[in-house]
């Protein structure tokens, strides 16, 4: 319950006093430079991250921050255990992201404002013609070269974390195949601990960047999203299989005990 109170106290009243900025660019996002809207909602985000005592060990940052740097935008593809995994992604990243994701996140009442501020796309796998529509506007998103973007082709949260993946839809990686922008594999766990009821131990959050997909290449060589999708899948769950027994030995070893340093790594 402490935990809960400290989250109230430390981020109710900046959310009030920004929530008018947000729903303004939500509904108006044209009005505003990309770079203006993200910088506020992260530093929000930034914000509840820190209250949210994270622990994060990261690997393949150097990569990440290369393509961050780059002219060029380009997908981020992650497996999908909480609705904190693109905040988590939002904190590391200083570029402006947005994320294609599911239609009823759309209408989660917090959620929903901040992922159209960002200019974030709806998809309803079930409609052929909005997925298609919703395709070419992430193909045209890509082509600007303004900001990066990030997908979760398991197309909903998996539940069970220690199942396997979910299947990768090939679909999710049609936009980047065409635009010819190349894809960056993420694995994350961890964040769902984030939300527990425990107060003040350290949430041990895994993040690998692991593999750069230069799908011009790929188009180059006759790949399709069917092998593209399956090769992500496979090098996604060898990332979420390592970062799992990671954090598994973290708690063994009681670290998640010790003081919290404003998530310094401990391992």
């Amino acid at each position: 319950m402490l935990k809960y109170l400290r989250l109230i106290l430390g981020i109710v009243p900046m959310l009030l006093l920004e929530w008018p900025r947000f729903a303004y660019y939500a509904r108006h996002p044209e009005r505003t430079p990309l770079e203006v809207r993200y910088r506020r909602i992260r530093r929000l985000v930034l914000r509840l991250i820190r209250l949210l005592h994270p622990d994060f060990h990261i690997e393949g940052r150097e990569l990440f921050e290369e393509m961050l740097r780059g002219k060029k935008s380009f997908l981020i593809v992650s497996d999908h255990v909480s609705l904190l995994d693109p905040v988590i992604l939002i904190f590391l990243s200083e570029r402006p992201l947005s994320f294609v994701a599911k239609k009823e996140v759309m209408s989660y009442p917090l959620v929903s404002p901040i992922l159209r501020a960002l200019g974030g796309l709806s998809l309803d796998r079930e409609d052929l013609k909005g997925s298609i529509r919703v395709v070419l506007e992430l193909r045209k998103g890509l082509e600007k070269d303004e900001e990066a973007w990030g997908i979760f082709p398991e197309g909903t949260r998996r539940k069970d974390l220690r199942s396997p993946l979910l299947p990768f839809h090939p679909g999710s990686f049609k936009a980047a195949l065409s635009s010819g922008r190349d894809v960056l594999l993420v694995a994350m766990e961890g964040e769902e601990r984030l939300l527990s009821f425990t107060s003040w131990n350290r949430y041990p959050i895994g993040v690998r960047f692991l593999e750069r997909i230069p799908m011009e290449e790929r188009a180059q060589q006759g790949e399709g999203t069917v092998e593209i999708a399956a090769h992500a899948e496979k090098v996604v769950q060898e990332g979420v299989s390592l970062i799992h027994e990671e954090n598994e030995e973290f708690v063994r070893k009681g670290l998640h005990k010790a003081p919290w340093r404003g998530g310094a790594k401990v391992r």
